[in-house]
């Protein structure tokens, strides 16, 4: 009996597909431009699907930390729930902000928790970007 290949493998495999043998054989560099952006699209999926969970955990505990008076009802059953509890926080931490909700000493963390969570994105998103220049 052979084992059911993980997301991560098939996704590897249609990357190989597409960047060594398809793209190569394409007579049209127009087509082939396309298909380099598909690959490339395909490799942001896959280092997506690779850093979700572990992503939505640490948002959702920053998010928390920030707005502990506020529970989201949902707990960690799944990435659509976890999903659902991060929009519902980071809802309630723009109003908050927008509200002037937080005192000068709260801002500070909410500026490095938000810093924070954004050099996590850009890490999966375009991995070579330079997070070193502090926007402050």
């Amino acid at each position: 009996m052979h084992d059911r290949p993980d997301i991560q493998d098939l996704l590897a495999t249609v990357i190989a597909f597409l960047h060594g043998e398809l793209r190569p054989a394409l007579p049209d560099e127009e087509l082939r431009l396309r298909v380099s952006q598909a690959t490339e699209l395909l490799r942001m999926v896959k280092a997506e699907l690779r850093t979700e969970q572990a992503f939505g955990f640490r948002e959702r505990s920053g998010l928390s930390r920030l707005l502990p008076d506020l529970e989201t009802g949902v707990r960690f059953e799944g990435t659509d729930a976890q999903r659902e509890a991060i929009r519902e926080l980071s809802a309630a931490l723009s109003e908050r902000i927008l509200a002037d909700g937080f005192d000068e000493a709260e801002m500070v963390k909410v500026r490095q928790t938000l810093k924070d969570s954004l050099e996590r994105r850009l890490a999966v998103i375009s991995p070579r970007f330079n997070t070193a220049v502090d926007p402050d």
